[in-house]
């Protein structure tokens, strides 16, 4: 048996026409057994699985036109493969021997080529190849588009035949051996038409070749595919549909090799979903939040916020800056939620208090005339003996979005070190959804069933996340624990698009099982089409946390470290509300904490919901304060009042009865939360005074998280960030780094450096490169 037989190729791919059932049953018990057709096999099977079942995100108008493109370009109905073979099948003979059909496949080629060179001269001068649109596939960006872009578009062709698909790729010299490429066609090389406009200008910029080198053909020796020219018709047609056409790069120029099968509409499609997080930002879904702005005290003296554990932020900002090389959206920039990813050496609570408040305060670094004060509360530490058991069901997204290396492959490996540190009395159920939904594994405390189960899952298929949701939540209700910890953790890229249960009622769902006690823990991964938002809403209404694990450093914090903190609540709906003193301060700022904003009637009112604090965790809060001698800020939104007196007036206003006790103070922080288990809340109370210290004194706390708000800042471009540079987020990040027993604060540091390599330190600099 001779192993380079074509036929041997066809019959591992599945394609058995052209061979003989004699052939067939001798080639299978000459192959059957062997280890390597068995690996053959299920990588094609994979790979059918794959196609079948790839989900498209379109709108219906953008469905309906990509397809009536694709019908028109590609006679979708008839144009089932491109196999050499299947052509040859179509001939009223068949011929025989191994060799007479690839020479017959190759004849075809020829005769196509030479046809092709007469009508449409592919090698024109590069006057000739700028007017034409010639197109680098190792960019997959028009060397003229923007020349093309600033025309109108011609009036739409008529729908091109079949035959259209052979003129519209012209072959060019085969490429050298080793360069032939199977598979997707790179993201680099993807139609940029279907890219949002101004993605696809900046994609432009950087592929455009310089002015002063003519336009060159590209051969695939030199490690790409060679240039591509489309025929008038066929472009014409994409340009009027607002598309651009990829299947081009779907051939492989090499005479005699065998042509893959091209994924037609399935393709275009696919040029949606970019698999770095550089261009990831185009699928993401953030929410864009407005920045916390100077208040007078005078109008409010209140400020109110909920608690806030999350810390997704700063693990979907470390791999736009490590892995991606770009600049994070400034939506996925929660500053919060960046400090509060750190602990802080605060001192534990005393008494029967679920948690200690300590209190700080220094000139403000980026604004030395400002004071900036910082709030830090320190939730109760669980012995290991008090640790109540706890009743888990995991939620497992596997639909197709999970398919890739850094979300299922690293999700199972996360839930593997979870399950490490279960107790003997803890219990884990399997819940996994993707088109449909389905519990693979009943709650048990076996932890050999549990890897096992976890091992067994792979991915595929569209995302019902609700119905997944609701049956999850059914095994955890099942499986009470009165006494201990019942949880549903949901790991996913949220992508849910099949489903039709709202958003809204999905949200009720999660609030109502939260108020039985059944909480919401959120693991994002992935960054192609992370929905951000979305998941920041499930954690908010399951009285849980939302937490992004981009590499397994991060899984063993949230499962190691933090485990405590990410599982077991010690007070829920944690409030704040800070009352400051006109006497001392003339308008404040808190930094961050946008999402968690409450009205000032919210702080009393039991009913409604706010964040939740587990065992050993730490919660800071840093507001900038402009004292009552200086300044008022500088855009004020409303002119002086003409019937009530003016802080202007009053040297920063406020009544003369106030207890000269307490004038001194510079504010107030009042904390309102529940127990576990209670439905009524406490209230605490921590007055303030301002020692005027100065940041160069402050602590190492104080300062590494004043850099930490001031790298979010930069990164936010904030109007608001003062004098704030990377040089001055490094100093306060290094003077403040401390014992960094986990190398958290360390990691930081290197973050710094690629922020300020990607971003101007000054403003002039930012406005000329905006």
């Amino acid at each position: 048996m001779n192993p380079d037989d074509p036929k041997i190729t066809a019959l591992l791919l599945g394609e058995r026409e052209i061979l003989t059932p004699e052939e067939v049953e001798e080639w299978e018990s000459l192959l059957a057994g062997n280890p390597e057709v068995k690996e053959i096999r299920r990588a094609v099977q994979l790979l059918q699985e794959g196609f079948a079942q790839e989900e498209l995100h379109l709108g219906e108008e953008q469905r309906r036109r990509l397809e009536k493109a694709a019908r028109n370009l590609f006679s979708l109905e008839k144009e089932k493969t491109l196999w050499p073979n299947r052509w040859v099948a179509w001939l009223p003979w068949r011929p025989q021997g191994p060799f007479l059909t690839p020479a017959l496949a190759g004849l075809f080629f020829s005769l196509l080529v030479a046809l092709v060179f007469v009508l449409f001269d592919p090698f024109p001068s590069p006057h000739s190849q700028e007017r034409s649109g010639f197109a680098d596939a190792n960019r997959g960006v028009p060397v003229a588009a923007a020349e093309r872009e600033t025309k109108p578009n011609p009036a739409p062709a008529s729908a091109a035949p079949a035959s259209s698909i052979a003129a519209a790729a012209i072959p060019t010299p085969p490429p050298q051996a080793g360069n032939l490429v199977a598979g997707p066609v790179p993201s680099s090389s993807r139609p940029q038409a279907l890219l949002p406009p101004d993605v696809r200008a900046r994609s432009e910029k950087a592929a455009a070749p310089p002015s002063s080198s003519p336009a060159r053909v590209a051969h695939a020796g030199s490690g790409g595919h060679a240039r591509k020219r489309l025929a008038p018709s066929a472009q014409q047609t994409a340009e009027a549909e607002g598309m651009a056409v990829p299947w081009a790069d779907g051939m492989a120029a090499a005479t005699g090799a065998c042509l893959m099968p091209m994924p037609l509409v399935s393709d275009l499609f696919q040029a949606l979903e970019p698999g770095d997080p550089a261009s990831a930002g185009n699928r993401n879904a953030v929410d864009a939040l407005q920045e916390n702005r100077f208040l007078l005290v005078y109008d409010h003296p209140l400020s109110t916020f909920s608690a806030d554990v999350d810390t997704a932020s700063y693990a979907i900002v470390r791999r736009y800056l490590l892995e991606g090389r770009t600049l994070p959206p400034k939506g996925a920039v929660r500053i919060e939620e960046l400090i509060n990813y750190f602990p802080y050496d605060y001192p534990g609570p005393t008494g029967d208090d679920p948690f200690s408040v300590s209190m700080e305060s220094a000139s403000c670094p980026w604004a030395p005339k400002h004071r900036l004060v910082r709030i830090g509360i320190k939730a109760r530490e669980l012995p290991r003996e008090a640790v109540p058991p706890s009743n888990l069901v995991f939620l497992i997204d596997v639909s197709g979005s999970m398919a890739m290396p850094k979300k299922l492959p690293l999700l199972k490996k996360s839930l593997g070190y979870l399950v490490d540190r279960l107790g003997e009395k803890d219990q884990v159920g399997i819940v996994v959804y993707a088109g449909a939904s389905g519990c693979v594994l009943l709650p048990t405390s076996d932890k050999r069933k549990i890897r096992h189960a976890l091992a067994a899952l792979e991915g595929g298929g569209s995302t019902n996340g609700a119905s997944g949701i609701e049956m999850a939540y059914d095994l955890a209700e099942k499986n009470f624990l009165k006494e201990g910890n019942n949880r549903v953790i949901l790991a996913t890229d949220g992508d849910w698009n099949v489903g039709t249960t709202s958003q809204s009622e999905l949200l009720a769902l999660i609030a109502k099982k939260a108020k039985q006690k059944i909480y919401l823990t959120v693991l994002g991964f992935g960054m192609d089409n992370l929905n951000d938002s979305m998941l920041v809403k499930l954690a908010d209404r399951g009285n849980g946390n939302y937490g992004y694990i981009d590499n397994l450093q991060e899984a063993h914090k949230v499962f190691g470290e933090d485990l405590h903190k990410t599982l077991y609540t010690v007070a829920k709906d944690v409030k704040f509300q800070v009352e400051f003193n006109p006497r001392k301060v003339s308008a404040h700022r808190l930094i961050g904490y946008e999402k968690r904003r409450l009205a000032k009637e919210d702080f009393n009112d039991d009913t409604k919901d706010a964040g939740e604090i587990g065992a050993g965790h730490t919660v800071t809060a840093l507001y900038e304060i402009i004292p009552a001698e200086g300044r008022q800020p500088s855009h004020s939104e409303v002119d002086p009042l003409k019937y009530q007196p003016n802080s202007q007036e009053t040297g920063g206003g406020g009544s003369s009865s106030v207890d000269p006790a307490a004038s001194n103070e510079l504010l107030t922080v009042k904390i309102r939360f529940k127990k576990p288990d209670e439905e009524k809340s406490q209230r605490l109370e921590f007055p303030f005074t301002d020692r005027g210290q100065e940041w160069e004194s402050s602590s190492e706390e104080f300062r590494f998280a004043a850099a930490v708000a001031a790298f979010g800042q930069m990164l936010k471009k904030s109007p608001l960030r003062g004098e704030s540079s990377w040089k001055l987020v490094r100093r306060l990040a290094q003077e403040g780094q401390g014992k960094d027993p986990y190398g958290y604060r360390s990691s930081f540091l290197a973050l710094v450096e690629r922020a300020g390599s990607l971003q101007p330190d000054s403003k002039e600099e930012e406005e000329m490169e905006d």
